[in-house]
């Protein structure tokens, strides 16, 4: 087994509540997570938006937006840099998720276990 070191990392509870909702960004990190505590009766959706460097669909189709509607305890794993949002959730129920940011370290002093 390898063991990866982080030399950042960056973690937040985040709670959107009735209208809330994140706007298009991205993150000055190698990896994004998001894992989802609390979706059920909840409207908001997480999407992933195509720029120039990141294809989200096979090379001849034309869509530049990939809608996410995770259930509870899913976890998702991405590249920080790719552009995403989070839809205005329309709901009375507030959507719960924890994010987190990495940036892990390459080099040769991994160790092995």
């Amino acid at each position: 087994m390898i063991v990866l070191i982080y030399e950042q990392i960056n973690v937040g509870l985040i709670g959107m509540k009735k209208n809330n909702y994140a706007e298009l960004h991205n993150h000055p990190f190698t990896l994004g997570c998001t894992y989802f505590v609390k979706t059920e009766d909840t409207s908001s959706k997480f999407v992933f938006h195509r720029e120039q460097n990141f294809s989200l669909v096979k090379k001849n189709e034309d869509n530049n937006t990939r809608y996410l509607e995770a259930e509870e305890g899913t976890v998702i794993i991405f590249n920080g840099k790719l552009l995403h949002s989070v839809t205005p959730n329309t709901s009375d129920e507030t959507r719960i998720t924890i994010s987190a940011n990495f940036n892990p370290i390459y080099n040769e002093e991994r160790k092995e276990y």
